[in-house]
């Protein structure tokens, strides 16, 4: 899996992560997945673009939020030929006040040797404004259990800072006496 986005922000500004995701093994994987976590500390979740597969195998995306650690799905049955856009923001998923979504999971059930993404997922989200000054880690992982019953993992991780927006002042010009 492999992970990657903006590595420098504005409060308040919109960000996006790209995902990438294979299975390289020579052994199909049961129970795969791929798992985000969101830093909702930093940032808001606003939209999920799943991407392609080059198998066909319907999968589904789940999530979790800081209020609720059940997973629940967001969409099912997708066919992994189509890439599809999902909404994630609070007001779409009919959260409470305060509550976001902090992890996103694709499940997939089990993938071929030579399982990939054809076109990459993304995530969009919006900077907090609240975060200004800092840096956060977003983190990704994926895995499946080979024919040994043992878990193949990987995981990657991106670095974001997020700058104070600068301000602006008025100059004062000098007086002429005119």
């Amino acid at each position: 899996v492999t992970k990657t986005g903006n590595k420098q922000l504005l409060a308040g500004d919109s960000m996006r992560y790209d995902l990438t995701v294979a299975n390289n093994s020579n052994v199909p994987l049961e129970n795969f997945y791929l798992h985000d976590r969101f830093p909702t500390d930093c940032a808001t979740a606003k939209t999920i673009t799943t991407g392609t597969y080059n198998t066909r195998i319907p999968y589904k995306v789940v999530y979790k939020t800081n209020f609720n650690q059940t997973p629940r799905t967001l969409a099912d049955n997708l066919d992994p030929s189509v890439n599809r856009v999902l909404q994630a923001t609070p007001t779409a998923l009919g959260l409470k006040s305060g509550e976001a979504v902090t992890q996103i999971m694709f499940i997939f059930g089990t993938v071929p040797s030579g399982f990939r993404m054809v076109d990459n997922a993304y995530i969009y989200g919006t900077v907090r404004k609240s975060a200004s000054g800092s840096s956060f880690v977003n983190k990704v992982d994926v895995g499946g259990l080979n024919d040994s019953q043992q878990w193949i993992m990987s995981n990657d991780a991106w670095t974001t800072t997020i700058y104070r927006a600068p301000t602006y002042k008025k100059p004062t010009l000098p007086t002429t006496g005119w």
